[in-house]
């Protein structure tokens, strides 16, 4: 557990937190009560003890509600989440980076993905891919490169 806040769609919950993204759900001590908020109810989780911040959508063949980390804050934040299967019927798995795109999730496994979202800016995030040599498997280096992409003027 570590302290935190729960923006869910009507309200802030302070107290200590513990999220389960496996069941999509948070548990929150607040004093001597215990809530369970499911991943539809929240719109975001703070994490302040470890400095990290959870969003949640829904996403997938059945649209089910999913606890995502936020990696990149801004036009299109940068999501992290592993595991999610590609079907109930094949143990495939999406990569583990995401794009929030309005209220679309999108996989993130390729440079085309990321110059069709951000494609104004193509030629500069060229750029900066070559500079830096990012690759897209690398928490990190995309870390950066969407900090990057999300703070072009």
């Amino acid at each position: 557990m570590g302290s935190g806040t729960i923006e869910t769609h009507t309200h802030t919950l302070s107290g200590e937190i513990r999220i389960d993204v496996d069941r999509n759900q948070v548990l929150i001590k607040e004093g001597l009560s215990y809530n369970l908020v499911h991943a539809s109810n929240i719109k975001r989780v703070n994490l302040i003890s470890k400095d990290k911040t959870y969003t949640c959508a829904s996403f997938g063949e059945n649209e089910d509600w999913m606890i995502f980390e936020i990696l990149s804050e801004g036009k299109i934040p940068l999501l992290y989440r592993e595991g999610i299967k590609m079907s109930r019927y094949d143990e495939t798995e999406f990569p583990p980076f995401y794009m929030l795109v309005g209220s679309s999730i999108y996989p993130l496994d390729s440079k085309r993905q990321l110059l069709v979202v951000f494609d104004q800016y193509e030629s500069r995030i060229k750029s900066f891919l070559k500079d830096h040599k990012t690759s897209f498997a690398d928490r990190k280096q995309l870390t950066s490169l969407f900090d990057f992409c999300n703070n072009i003027e």
